[in-house]
């Protein structure tokens, strides 16, 4: 992975320039000879890192003082570059005042990093006077670009486990059609038995029990028959009170807050609330809440029967209400399926049979056939054929073999692959493994960090990729590429990595197309984490001595990830660390660690506001505070002028001063806020944001008088985005939206995505009235997705909406509109493929008349009471693939003929 360091440093040194400063001459022309040598020296990293992985100790040296040599020059560059940038920000006669006290400082340390710099060209020295042992070819002419190819996995075979895909499509359940067919009569016929019935999913790892789950789960057929669903991965390393928790939130009404003039419901509790619960108090409330429910619970991956018990707590928390509720245990091991107090349809799931097989290896491998003749078609298939049989029937095998010999189309390689498999006769988890290190080595060398970097999220948690990409980014291990964006590259890498089966495609995006949620199975993330720490790539911490745990050889890590255990000496074990990732940690402290890059913490306790040593992190280019209760933001933050991403979503933002808006390089900002002590961009300043996503939810602006003093602010602050032409996606959500933003977006080429709403239910007679601009050249000419909630409309939006030319995804939230007539007219929403809408209150007709939206597949319509449309209204619709009722009393009529067009109608009561 040396030669992946070094490109990403030379990654984000191009982008850095270094000027010729008087006080510290001849830095420059230094500065571009590192980045030379740099170059050159990729050109022998790949045979290097070859070695490396076939056990030669010296070559395993190498690799680490050429990474440690690359991460040590772009610090020493970068720290110079941002001396000279933060100078350059000073403007004014208080900015000339504060350079000339600070020069000393600077003249002092900048003669440091000078020579530093010339250390740093004598190790690169002697790391070339010593390549030629590893040089076998010709510098530039490396033979590992073909390791791809090579079959030594010996150093690889100690992995113990690897993940299954989860959430396949549908074509990919081969070979368990009829389980599927009696587990959903097992689930839904209660009319013989209404009790309590567990239905539990057996086979070893890599078999399909998660992917058969799921579409048990999202069956149209359960999603009608039961009302209340909570899916939860459990795995070896759980906690009962936290599993109860997540059910909790998947299942009942759990808000951010709830406003001091809003009715609360029964079942209503606070995030806040739900956090300080006491083991006792969630056990009965959850108890009380599922026993009027007729639920559907998923229990995924139980490793043992202590598990089970400790999360059923007996019988305490899944009531037997004799209403048809159900539970779906997925295990490895048949004694926690035959549990006396859990056993009741217990389905082993078998191997696929050799036809079954090459049918899953076929559709895997054969994507790409249109590039051979007709001859080595044949030869193809055949050498499948044999491959496919080596795999003994298990899918994930199957899967990720598919996934490389999709993307090494060459009959030579093929047969070299069914001479060197020889495995035993049973499936193991070991054949997986064997795979996984082939298809892993045989990734371009771009791809491994990517792939290896998925490791730092917890076991079975879902990935965003928005998240993932901003954090490779912001890594380094992007490259810039004048065709496309760095986000646009970085989803093409996920992109390639899901078309070779390594990682699992959960969702993609309605609006673009693109991936939009992976996950990977527990034994593919050992793989990376057995791999990762081979290398000193990335260190997983889940108790309080793993960070104390050296790497091997003394190797020094660069990122680390903890799960609930943390230390405050981190930045003495680990001063280098480039990325620090965080879970469940309590009070975590970042003294010490002024080299990060990427800082991600989720669910922090404890944490009222980042430490004012923010500042001297000056190399910061990622900060997510994901679900981190109150955070104050220090002045400090201003010093981050390489900061790319703050993502504060789920995270209440109290105090947030003007300084970070004055970062020029951030690209990508998610706030939400519980206040108004709120100093809003000025004119000038987020130039450069892709990703702007506001929320805004103050207690106490009640009154017409404190509504019409902060409106104002709020106006002026959207026209800072006047300028902005790169804006991407904006959303501005609470109680002071104002009227008409709209007009200041609509010359903006770049905005696909807007979301306007207030944070409701408020009395909407205290805002300012609010209306559609009257023609669709006042909106964005390429807008993909509008979401609009709680504006309270008047007129009829669809007359405006169904001429925007590009939109793909139309939401309308709650109260969005308040009348009781829409209309879609013939030729209207040409493009519009996703729409949903939700709680429009007095809304009883809606005409569709016929050649409106050509392109509708999935429609949402939820607690539109009093809507009554006839069959022949949605009949129009001639690509509608399904229609989702929630709350609706909808004739049996129009939903039989939905039915027989082929549409799925999915109905849920509440």
């Amino acid at each position: 992975m040396a030669e992946s360091a070094v490109s990403s440093v030379l990654s984000t040194l191009s982008n850095l320039a270094i000027a010729e400063i008087i006080f510290l001459k001849g830095v420059p022309d230094q500065v571009e000879s590192i980045k030379s040598e740099l170059r050159s020296m990729q050109g022998f990293l790949k045979d290097v890192d070859l070695k490396h992985r076939k056990g030669d100790s010296s070559a395993a040296l190498l690799v680490q003082e050429i990474r440690n040599v690359a991460y040590e020059a772009e610090n020493v560059i970068a720290k110079i570059n941002w001396i000279q940038r933060w100078n350059n920000q000073k403007k004014g006669f208080r900015g000339a005042v504060s350079r000339y006290a600070n020069v000393f400082g600077d003249l002092k340390t900048l003669y440091e990093e000078g020579k530093k710099i010339i250390k740093i060209k004598e190790k690169i020295n002697e790391i070339f006077q010593r390549k030629d042992k590893y040089d076998t070819t010709k510098l530039g002419e490396t033979s590992a670009d073909k390791d791809g190819t090579d079959f030594s996995m010996e150093d690889d075979l100690n992995m113990q486990r690897l993940v299954s895909p989860y959430f396949q499509s549908e074509d990919d359940i081969i070979g368990f059609d009829n389980v599927l067919k009696t587990i959903i009569v097992e689930l839904t016929d209660s009319s013989s038995n209404e009790d309590l019935t567990y239905v539990s999913l057996v086979g070893i790892g890599g078999i399909g029990k998660s992917t058969l789950a799921n579409k048990v789960f999202t069956h149209p057929k359960i999603q009608g028959t039961l009302n209340t669903f909570a899916w939860i991965a459990v795995s070896q390393s759980y906690k009962p009170i936290e599993l109860l928790k997540n059910i909790m939130k998947k299942t009942m009404n759990i808000k951010k807050e709830i406003l001091r003039n809003e009715e609360r419901k029964e079942d209503e509790i606070t995030e806040q609330e739900l956090e300080n619960m006491s083991e006792l108090e969630v056990i009965k409330k959850l108890h009380e809440f599922l026993k009027n429910k007729k639920y559907l619970i998923v229990l995924d991956d139980i490793w043992d029967i202590k598990a089970l018990d400790k999360i059923s707590y007996g019988d305490k928390v899944f009531p037997n209400s004799n209403n048809g509720s159900r539970i779906i245990l997925t295990t490895r091991h048949l004694q926690v399926a035959k549990h006396p107090n859990y056993a009741k349809h217990i389905h082993e799931l078998k191997l696929l049979d050799n036809e079954q097989s090459w049918k899953l290896l076929r559709r895997k491998a054969f994507r790409f056939l249109n590039q051979v003749d007709e001859s080595t078609r044949k030869e193809l298939e055949s050498l499948g054929k044999e491959l496919a049989e080596k795999c003994k029937g298990l899918p994930l095998a199957l899967s990720v073999l598919g996934g490389f010999l999709s993307k090494n189309i060459d009959r030579n390689i093929w047969s070299k692959m069914v001479n060197s498999l020889d495995w035993e006769e049973t499936a193991t988890e070991k054949n997986i493994v064997e795979i996984l290190a082939l298809s892993f080595h045989d990734l371009p060398y771009h791809l491994r960090p990517c792939f290896l970097y998925i490791a730092c999220f917890p076991e079975d948690h879902l990935i965003s990729t928005s998240k993932l990409t901003k954090m490779l980014i912001a890594e380094g291990f992007i490259p810039f590429n004048k065709k496309c964006s760095f986000e646009e590259t970085a989803r093409k890498y996920l992109t390639e990595l899901a078309h070779r089966s390594i990682i699992q495609v959960v969702e993609i995006s309605k609006t673009h197309g693109w991936i939009k949620r992976i996950r990977v199975h527990d034994i593919l993330r050992d793989f990376c984490i057995a791999e990762s720490e081979k290398i000193g790539f990335l260190k997983i911490c889940n108790n309080d001595d793993d960070h104390e745990t050296s790497m091997p050889d003394g190797m020094t890590t660069y990122r680390v990830a903890f799960n609930k255990s943390f230390t405050n000496k981190i930045g003495k074990y680990m001063p280098n660390l480039r990325a620090l990732i965080g879970f469940n940690l309590t009070r975590p402290s970042f003294r010490g660690l002024n080299y990060l890059r990427v800082l991600e913490l989720v669910s922090i306790s404890n944490i009222s506001k980042l430490p004012d040593e923010i500042g001297e992190m000056i190399f910061l280019r990622y900060i997510g505070l994901r679900k981190c209760s109150c955070v104050k933001i220090p002045s400090s933050i201003e010093k981050l002028i390489y900061l790319q991403t703050f993502d504060a979503r789920d995270t209440d933002i109290c105090l947030v001063t003007g300084s970070i808006w004055k970062i020029p390089t951030l690209r990508h900002v998610y706030m939400h806020f519980s206040s108004c002590e709120i100093i809003f961009p000025k004119h000038g300043e987020l130039q450069n944001v892709q990703t702007f996503h506001f929320n805004l939810s103050p207690y106490y602006l009640y009154t017409k008088r404190d509504i019409d003093n902060f409106t104002p602010k709020i106006r002026e602050f959207i026209r800072t985005f006047e300028e902005n032409s790169g804006i991407f996606s904006f959303c501005l959500d609470g109680v002071l939206f104002p009227p008409g933003p709209l007009p200041v977006l609509s010359s903006h080429q770049n905005l696909q995505e807007l979301e306007l709403g207030r944070f409701g239910p408020i009395d909407p007679t205290l805002f300012p009235e609010v209306n559609l601009p009257p023609n669709k050249d006042l909106f964005p000419p390429n807008l993909r997705k509008l979401k609009l909630s709680w504006i309270y409309l008047k007129d009829d939006p669809m007359p405006i909406l169904e001429l925007l030319p590009s939109l793909v995804v139309l939401q309308l939230g709650d109260y969005a509109y308040v009348g009781n007539k829409m209309s879609c007219s013939a030729g209207g929403f040409l493009r519009l493929q996703h729409m949903s809408i939700q709680r429009i209150p007095v809304l009883m007709e809606w005409k569709i008349e016929t050649g409106s939206m050509p392109q509708l597949s999935r429609l949402r319509l939820s607690r539109c009471f009093d809507l009554e449309m006839q069959p022949e209204e949605l009949a129009h619709l001639p690509a509608l693939k399904e229609l989702k009722l929630i709350g609706m009393d909808f004739p049996k009529e129009t939903c039989d003929k939905l039915v027989e067009k082929g549409c799925k109608v999915i109905i849920k009561n509440d």
